[in-house]
This record gives structure tokens, C-alpha cells and sequence, in this order.
């Protein structure tokens, strides 16, 4: 217990992270993981149980580890609320490296294509997830 400058003692809540990381850690979407850390989430849910002790009204262990873990369920619901709303897939995500890779050997096959052809191309258009890159008067040499 810790008391503070108003002689009010209330748990050291420090001591309940590793319960919260775990709870995170199972319970985060397994697609979000990419995206969002269970250590960040812990630590917004520690802000807010800090923030909030003055209304929690529990007496036991039991009713304060339920109380955290509401918090943190909360967050965990806030998470997904978060990319659900931006309507962002996970899973159909791409990283920019590996678009990158992808341009690159398509642009390297589109070369390749037009020098064993012997007929220089005007234009080559590089498509990475909707976006196209067109680049006008190629010329080789």
C-alpha cells in the first residue's frame, strides 16, 4: 500500500503490469498485433487506473484486478474500434518494402521484355496498390 500526501493509502498498482501484459497479450486481435504493442496498451490502461482510483470502490484484490481489467478491456475495444473505423485490413496490408520489391521486379521484367524485343518502349507504367507511375520518353542508353 502506498499513501499519499493526504495520508490516503491505496494499492501500489505497479504491481498488477505483468497481469495486465498477459491479459494483452492473449486477448489483442492477433492482425492488430502488427500494429499496436500490448506494453502501450498496458501503460494507457496503468495511466487511466492511476487517473481513476478516486472512483473505484472495491475492497479485495479480486474486485481491483476486475476493475484493471475492464480498463484494459475498454482499450483493447478502443484498438479495434480504431482500425475497423479507418477500415483498414490487417491482413490485405502490404508493407512498403515489399511493394517496393514488387515495382522493382516489374519494372525489371518490363526492361527486360522491351530490350529483347529490339523496340524501345515510350512508356513503362508501374502499378503499386492503386496508385500508377507512368514515365514518359524512356529512352535506353
Amino acid at each position: 500500500m502506498r499513501v499519499d500526501a493526504d495520508n490516503n493509502a491505496y494499492p501500489d498498482l505497479e504491481q498488477y503490469r505483468s497481469y495486465l501484459k498477459l491479459l494483452a497479450d492473449l486477448q489483442l486481435n492477433p492482425q492488430l498485433k502488427a500494429k499496436e504493442d500490448a506494453t502501450g496498451i498496458v501503460q494507457q490502461t496503468m495511466l487511466e487506473a492511476h487517473r481513476d482510483f478516486g472512483g473505484f470502490h472495491g475492497k479485495t484484490d479480486a474486485e481491483l484486478r476486475a476493475w484493471l481489467k475492464t480498463i484494459l478491456t475498454n482499450n483493447l475495444l478502443t484498438v479495434a474500434r480504431h482500425y475497423r473505423r479507418d477500415k483498414r485490413a490487417a491482413e490485405r496490408e502490404v508493407s512498403l518494402q515489399d511493394q517496393l520489391e514488387q515495382s522493382s521486379a516489374l519494372l525489371h521484367r518490363q526492361l527486360v521484355a522491351d530490350q529483347t524485343s529490339n523496340t524501345p518502349s515510350n512508356r513503362i507504367a508501374i502499378t503499386l496498390d492503386r496508385t500508377t507511375l507512368v514515365i514518359s520518353n524512356f529512352s535506353y542508353g
